[in-house]
């Protein structure tokens, strides 16, 4: 029987039949499919740099036609022929490349996009339930999954967790490096340490400044205490009674 063709209802005491559609939750079918069961939760999801907006060339070169959903829209990719369809549609349905194993990772673009990139073994289950892979199959995953031939608009092959489940991330906008995870966070307080440091010498010089004009030791807010205090007993000593401000008389 040809890939992507539905078979006829069996019995209820009869296995259930193993065809190949990425629409019908109960069994599996490859290719588009229609059926009542049609239920699927999609997530949109978010090198070149991939956001939602992008666009990308899908070449089926499958030998069933493929549909990809995303926002409540279709993109039908029939068998032999190129679409265009946008990268959390494909997303959905090969896997998120830029997912790392055991890692979870945010971005926030220039423009105010955020979002987060699940780890490399949560897109792989989410393509199991997907496509009905069971025991976590993923050499069915690779065969099952469409297959396609992938790039960005400007020509640059991309490869789908689907595909290669192995697949070196593609990087995510802000994202830093293994190992620099606190890369600019570290410059901002080196540098603000370094702002610190320099006006507290500043500081200092221009206390000592002061203090060799007044012919101290440099303490010059000690020496302006100590000299108030003198004064004051002295004051006291010659019969002075120190200022205490107002006072109130009977």
């Amino acid at each position: 029987m040809p890939r992507g063709t539905m078979m006829a209802p069996q019995l209820a005491d009869a296995p259930p039949p193993k065809v190949r559609g990425i629409n019908v939750v109960s069994m599996k079918s490859r290719g588009v499919v229609s059926q009542p069961e049609d239920r699927h939760r999609v997530r949109p999801a978010d090198r070149p740099f991939l956001l939602e907006h992008d666009i990308l060339r899908v070449e089926n070169v499958d030998d069933v036609d493929w549909e990809f959903r995303w926002d409540r829209r279709r993109y039908m990719v029939r068998k032999g022929e190129t679409g265009f369809v946008p990268f959390p549609a494909m997303v959905l349905a090969m896997g998120d490349p830029r997912s790392q194993e055991g890692t979870m990772t945010r971005y926030n673009t220039e423009d105010g996009q955020r979002g987060v990139v699940f780890t490399r073994h949560e897109e792989l289950c989410r393509l199991f339930a997907y496509y009905g892979i069971e025991q976590e199959n993923v050499d069915e995953l690779v065969d099952f999954a469409p297959r396609l031939r992938i790039e960005t608009m400007q020509g640059e092959p991309i490869i789908f967790p689907a595909q290669n489940p192995q697949m070196s991330a593609f990087p995510v906008p802000d994202a830093p490096q293994p190992g620099r995870e606190h890369n600019d966070t570290r410059r901002l307080m080196d540098r603000l340490e370094s702002d610190n440091a320099a006006m507290a010498a500043e500081l200092a010089e221009m206390r000592a400044l002061i203090a060799s004009k007044l012919g101290g030791t440099g303490d010059v807010q000690q020496e302006l205490d100590d000299e108030q205090d003198v004064l004051s007993a002295a004051l006291v000593g010659h019969g002075a009674t120190a200022d205490t401000g107002p006072q109130n008389h009977i």
